[in-house]
């Protein structure tokens, strides 16, 4: 990995296809393509060293839960384990901020898995904090429990 901070580029339904090493942990690759043409969603990918390293995808649309204002969902930060401490989470994270503030909403949440302890701990020190027991999450074969965790914009 070079000095440079990852650059970030949004993403289409066209690209799933030329991103399958990134979207194969996540999604198949026909999925990838549904997910980035739902309505109200947006996707961004990191570049570093004109590879894609991490992409954060975020969904306008409120939680099973109710809150008092406008919510969208942050659907998911991915990041490969070698842009793990380099600040790409971070700057993706900050972007999917950026564009739910600018989409006029007041709460942003997410569902995250109970046993997934370094994401819980990355939202966790961004003030997310737990506001009702999410559905399963699949991943593979395993089925794990979650949480849905919230914070005001």
């Amino acid at each position: 990995m070079s000095g440079d901070v990852a650059t970030l580029r949004e993403v289409g339904p066209e690209l799933a296809a030329s991103l399958p090493h990134l979207w194969g942990r996540t999604f198949a690759e026909g999925s990838a393509a549904a997910v980035l043409s739902t309505p109200n969603s947006r996707c961004v990918t990191a570049i570093r060293d004109d590879k894609p390293v991490g992409f954060n995808l975020i969904r306008h649309t409120g939680p099973p839960h109710p809150l008092d204002g406008p919510a969208s969902e942050l659907k998911q930060i991915y990041v490969i384990a070698d842009e793990f401490g380099a600040g790409t989470g971070h700057l993706l994270f900050d972007d999917a901020m950026d564009a739910i503030k600018a989409a006029g909403r007041d709460w942003v949440w997410l569902l995250v898995s109970d046993k997934n302890l370094r994401a819980r701990a990355f939202y966790e020190k961004y003030g997310f904090t737990r506001i009702g027991t999410g559905g399963p999450i699949y991943v593979g074969r395993d089925t794990l429990p979650s949480s849905i965790l919230a914070r005001r914009i």
